[in-house]
């Protein structure tokens, strides 16, 4: 399924990074935490306190949608050398079309119009400061900032639905939920979120 990100010419960040690294292809889900915790961090320094990371790539304020990011790795003998990090942050748009999930804006959340230029200096500060963060330390940061962590809610695999309670993640990437008293490991294609 192609995902696509509606955005008005000139109100929203859309942009892309270069990341060269070394990491194991084990721990690829530490470039995620790394960006994602980076968005959300600026988001919260200016004022968007009710701000989740919904699994695996998508950036809530009060379960609206403001971001989203994609990340592709460039891989080498079980190491990734280098990451793509593509985000699209709403900033400056007010109306967005009916999607599956709400979305909104900087502007709609705290009626401030923001420099695009100043959001991008920021989360380039917030990248760097989480890049030199110990990764046990991001793994948990990312999980304390889970979208309805330890609430029951509905998912849907293969078309089946189930309920079940979000617990934590490896860092594979993989998201743990408790589905009847197990803990179950899901990747990102097996699942859906129904809430």
């Amino acid at each position: 399924m192609v995902k696509k990100w509606h955005s008005e010419r000139g109100k929203n960040l859309l942009s892309s990074f270069v990341l060269k690294n070394s990491i194991n292809i084990n721990d690829q889900f530490i470039i995620n935490a790394m960006f994602s915790l980076s968005v959300r961090d600026l988001l919260v320094n200016i004022g968007l306190k009710n701000t989740t990371l919904k699994w695996p790539n998508d950036i809530l304020v009060d379960s609206k949608k403001i971001a989203g990011i994609l990340i592709n790795n460039k891989i080498y003998e079980e190491k990734i050398i280098y990451s793509i990090l593509g985000l699209g942050l709403n900033i400056n748009q007010v109306s967005f079309p009916n999607f599956e999930r709400e979305a909104t804006s900087i502007v709609n959340e705290i009626n401030f119009k923001y420099d695009i230029k100043s959001i991008l200096d920021d989360l380039i500060t917030n990248f760097v400061n989480r890049y030199l963060q110990d990764h046990d330390q991001l793994i948990e940061d990312y999980i304390n900032a889970l979208y309805m962590k330890d609430q029951v809610l509905r998912f849907s695999k293969q078309g089946n639905e189930f309920q079940g309670i979000i617990k934590s993640i490896t860092r594979s990437g993989c998201l743990i939920i408790n589905v009847n008293n197990q803990d179950v490991s899901f990747l990102s294609s097996e699942i859906k979120f129904l809430d």
